[in-house]
């Protein structure tokens, strides 16, 4: 398997040692714990008869021979459509965020956490540190995103991702009480019992929706490339940055400017008809626009 090739790309045929070599070369080791996103077909096409699952398979023995048995994997199997269905099963609900973790979730010897949206698969030494995570709030006190923040040493590895995108981001943005979002609750089942869970979502109910703008969170990172190590692999890129330095350079920019990455400033102007939960209004001319503003917590 070291020898043979095990995917064509236009820039030539890859073998599992390059695979492996690649991750080495960005500062995967052993003993290191991985969250990863991916996007696997970006680096070419399996070789032969493979399949899709063999495919994701290489990729993911690729990176447990790397990261041994004193390693920790961390696989998102988020569930988004919990939001609009109310139904999770850890058991069979299949995962809605690529081939690498739908793969990756069926494995032997794999357990899957019980949050109907932000489940993940977890494999190696701290697995029960990670699937003991809250299930009843997203990214705030207790999530995983706090956990894996919390334990100062995880890698988040981007396998074929041309930006440094990560579910991590919406943590900082949580953390750092940013305008356009608010808590917004939903209820459902869990494994057959019912659940309630607090998602911090975008404020949809503002036209234009707040959008994050990928050019603007593309150069934020070329600016900090120093943080970033890459490399090329087949036709796509293997990328990987600690997530203590993504916190710490996401956080600085949003307690500066929690519009940054937006597409278009926020607050903006809205008509004073609408009525959006959770948030407050404050005339500012004469025509009744507002702007809208995060309510305040009441005191405890």
């Amino acid at each position: 398997m070291n020898e043979n090739a095990v995917i064509q790309s236009t820039n030539g045929n890859i073998t599992f040692a390059d695979i492996t070599n690649s991750f080495k070369e960005i500062g995967i080791s052993s003993g290191d714990t991985l969250f990863i996103h991916s996007c696997l077909f970006s680096f070419g096409r399996p070789v032969g008869e493979c399949t899709k699952e063999g495919f994701a398979n290489i990729f993911i023995e690729a990176i447990l021979s790397v990261i041994g048995s004193e390693g920790t994997l961390i696989v998102p199997t988020f569930t988004l459509s919990f939001c609009k269905t109310g139904f999770f099963d850890s058991i069979h609900s299949k995962s809605e965020v690529g081939l690498l973790s739908e793969v990756f979730r069926q494995r032997n010897n794999i357990v899957r956490s019980s949050h109907p949206i932000y489940s993940v698969a977890v494999m190696g030494k701290d697995k029960d540190y990670y699937l003991s995570a809250c299930t009843t709030n997203c990214s705030g006190v207790g999530s995983l995103f706090d956990l894996i923040h919390q334990k100062s040493t995880v890698k988040i590895m981007l396998l074929g991702l041309e930006v440094p995108a990560t579910t991590q981001f919406h943590y900082v943005e949580e953390q750092a009480k940013v305008p356009y979002r608010h808590i917004k609750n939903f209820t459902g089942t869990v494994d057959g019992k019912p659940a309630a869970v607090d998602v911090y979502v975008r404020n949809r109910q503002v036209v234009p929706t707040p959008q994050i703008d990928q050019s603007k969170f593309r150069s934020f990172f070329e600016e900090h490339k120093h943080l970033l190590k890459k490399t090329t692999l087949g036709d796509g890129t293997v990328m990987v940055i600690e997530e203590k330095d993504m916190h710490q350079l996401l956080w600085k920019k949003m307690k500066e400017d929690p519009n940054y990455f937006l597409n278009e400033p926020y607050p903006r102007a809205v008509n004073s008809s609408q009525q959006i939960e959770g948030y407050i209004y404050e005339e500012i001319n004469r025509n009744s626009s507002v702007i809208i503003q995060p309510r305040e917590a009441p005191p405890s």
